[in-house]
């Protein structure tokens, strides 16, 4: 089955105030794209407001070898608002090559872009309507959404990120939650430069740049859901999500490296806690507080103490397999090595 794009009503449109001109930047990290980046380039193109709406495409590149480059180029002979930016040093990986075209934008709304996706026709239009009231606002804002997960061919494979994943789509409601698991996917989201502003530079111990972008914005801001699929997100051999059939060696690898997951948030949890207590403005509660605390330090306490915050549902994920994978984790002695 394709996947097809969701539509606005007619009467919703006609209902929307006048938008901004060139009012969103959009980043696209590639890397290798040459299979898929030009139908993504073109899916942003085809999309409604696309040419008063969007000020630049950024296509940050980190170190292509393929015809990524050509590609890109070839479309940007006709349109002057892709821009090519070739990598300064090449393998910074998803999260520093996102973060470098972070740095370039200059419009009031930024979206991120995964080069092997499709966007549906309305994704820009409805992203900034979600986004309009805190255009200019000195409150840090990022929205993000839902997305279709599709094969390499865009066969239609679930119609529903949280529903691919097992998790809840109120998960991102609780800061506790969020500082565990992520539900915010990248490719689906649009800030303001307030959030840019602070979020820059995202350190090094950050598990991934929309983590920490969602973290942000969740303490510091706001973080808002536009409850529908807005992309395709295309799951092929080098960029899959959710589970797949495996061995009894390959779950035994799975969890060992879940071990090293939880590490690598105690390790996000740390540079938190370090931001946070550095901003004045923060919205987090005692409560919320003191679980950044706890996974901040989770590798130091007792098994015994492990195990109590496990019972007492302080430490958490949102299916039981991924808590049963945790409990895993807790038995072991977790290890810990600062980056």
């Amino acid at each position: 089955m394709a996947v097809e794009s969701t539509w606005l009503e007619p009467q919703a449109r006609a209902g929307q105030p006048t938008l901004m001109a060139g009012v969103v930047d959009i980043v696209v990290a590639s890397y290798q794209g040459q299979h898929y980046i030009r139908q993504q380039l073109t899916s942003i193109q085809q999309n409604i407001g696309y040419l008063t709406l969007v000020n630049k495409v950024y296509i940050v590149d980190d170190g292509s070898t393929d015809e990524t480059e050509l590609q890109v180029k070839a479309l940007a002979a006709n349109d002057d608002k892709l821009i090519w930016v070739a990598a300064e040093q090449a393998n910074l990986g998803p999260a520093g090559n996102f973060q470098r075209g972070m740095r370039l934008t200059t419009a009031p709304l930024i979206m991120l872009c995964d080069q092997d996706d499709v966007w549906f026709e309305d994704k820009i239009v409805l992203s900034v309507q979600e986004m309009q009231p805190f255009i200019d606002d000195q409150c840090p804002v990022l929205a993000f959404a839902d997305l279709h997960v599709v094969d390499h061919d865009l066969t239609l494979l679930c119609d529903s990120y949280f529903t691919h994943k097992k998790i809840t789509k109120s998960w991102h409601q609780q800061f506790g939650h969020l500082l565990q698991q992520n539900t915010v996917s990248g490719c689906t989201t649009i800030f303001n430069r307030a959030l840019l502003n602070l979020a820059l530079p995202i350190p090094e111990q950050a598990y991934m740049h929309d983590w920490w972008l969602a973290l942000v914005a969740k303490s510091c801001g706001e973080l808002r859901f536009i409850d529908r699929p807005l992309l395709a997100y295309r799951q092929h051999a080098s960029n899959t999500i959710g589970a797949k059939s495996r061995s009894l060696w390959q779950r035994i690898q799975q969890r060992r490296g879940f071990v090293q997951s939880v590490q690598s948030v105690i390790l996000q949890a740390k540079a938190f806690q370090s931001f946070y207590l550095d901003y004045p403005y923060g919205r987090l509660s005692g409560e919320a507080l003191e679980l950044l605390e706890l996974v901040a330090n989770l590798e130091s306490l007792t098994l015994i103490q492990r195990l109590s915050v496990l019972y007492q549902g302080k430490i958490t994920r949102s299916h039981r397999i991924a808590r049963s994978a945790l409990l895993w984790a807790v038995l072991c002695k977790i290890p810990y090595r600062s980056k």
